[in-house]
């Protein structure tokens, strides 16, 4: 042991503090559905196959635009801290949200393999983001999850696979 105090690099401060953010598959699940709550969602599906640490939360909300998923899907900790919901101060104690930290999904970023695929009502398309591990691994229109009409899928696979 030295005695010496040496900072812990980025990638693995990024890995620790989504630790603290997404302690179990229940929590991930809670957090995609408040997701999909705040989004004003009015009919959602949520799937889970507990032995491949996989779930998934499907919406009709508002949906996410690409330059949202972009965002999203950025390196590590760029993405982490970005919100839809309009921020203030005064809302951090605010009740008419669920989150507004950004702090979920990109946990889920760092943690598993995070795929989004949605759409806009402004949007004749439907675009993905496919991220594991902090890094981004595609952005662009949606292939598996497609959607037709507005609303999100998130999908999260290998669910804390590097811890």
């Amino acid at each position: 042991m030295s005695a010496e105090i040496e900072r812990i690099d980025l990638p693995t401060q990024s890995r620790l503090r989504s630790t603290q953010i997404l302690t179990s598959m229940p929590q991930i699940v809670s957090e995609l559905l408040q997701n999909a709550l705040d989004a004003e969602a009015s009919v959602i599906e949520i799937g889970l196959d507990a032995q491949e640490w996989t779930c998934w939360v499907k919406d009709n909300g508002h949906g996410l635009s690409k330059n949202a998923l972009e965002i999203i899907g950025q390196e590590s900790d760029s993405g982490r801290y970005s919100t839809s919901k309009v921020y203030a101060q005064n809302l951090m104690n605010a009740e008419s949200t669920f989150g507004f930290r950004g702090e979920a999904l990109a946990s889920a970023a760092e943690l598993s393999c995070l795929e989004i695929s949605s759409r806009t009502a402004h949007s004749n398309e439907s675009w993905s983001v496919i991220a594991k591990g902090g890094k981004r691994l595609y952005l662009g229109p949606s292939i598996r999850w497609r959607r037709e009409t507005p609303g999100t899928v998130v999908c999260v696979r290998d669910a804390f696979y590097n811890v």
